[in-house]
């Protein structure tokens, strides 16, 4: 077998392989995050207040397919609030909008449009967990939300194993 007959039988394994092994990464994550919405259950409700709200921009570098370098830009909204757990006294911070992953945006337009939703002195429920009142959010996960991701996950994860089994075998 010579060097190019190699390279052209091997390369669509060479390319699936990392998209398998992504799905298979958000396919546990997926998982691991409808255990988080039973978790949250148990958490408790208090009003809380907005402190401050604002547009972080983050910029990522990464490599492109062709090997140059890029940023990616993203505009991550953060909300900050003040609550009290009353049975302990103390006023816990925090800038947790809701667990997994985070609101981000492209644009910096749809990251100030999000924030709108939550003016300083505002005031909104916060959940926190009762065994460690530090840990908070505004929105708790929801069982709907985390199904709709296991499904994703599920079926790119299923797909890309259906592809490489295909691979492997025609090979």
């Amino acid at each position: 077998m010579n060097e190019l007959s190699f390279i052209t039988k091997k390369l669509p394994l060479l390319v699936v392989s990392p998209f398998w092994f992504v799905t298979l990464l958000l396919f546990i994550w997926s998982i691991s995050q409808m255990f988080s919405v039973g978790e949250q259950e148990g958490w408790v409700s208090v009003t809380g207040e907005v402190t401050s709200a604002e547009v972080k921009k983050s910029v990522l570098t990464e490599k492109n397919d062709s090997g140059r370098t890029i940023n990616v830009v993203n505009f991550d909204p953060v909300i900050e609030y003040r609550y009290e757990v009353v049975k302990l006294e103390k006023v816990f911070s925090s800038t947790q909008y809701r667990t997994g992953m985070k609101q981000v945006y492209s644009r910096p337009a749809d990251a100030e449009a999000f924030l709108r939703e939550f003016p300083v002195g505002k005031k909104l429920t916060v959940y926190y967990d009762p065994d460690s009142p530090e840990d908070s959010v505004l929105e708790k996960a929801t069982v709907e939300s985390e199904i709709v991701l296991l499904i994703v996950a599920t079926a790119l994860f299923s797909g890309f194993s259906l592809f490489l089994i295909v691979l492997l075998k025609s090979q």
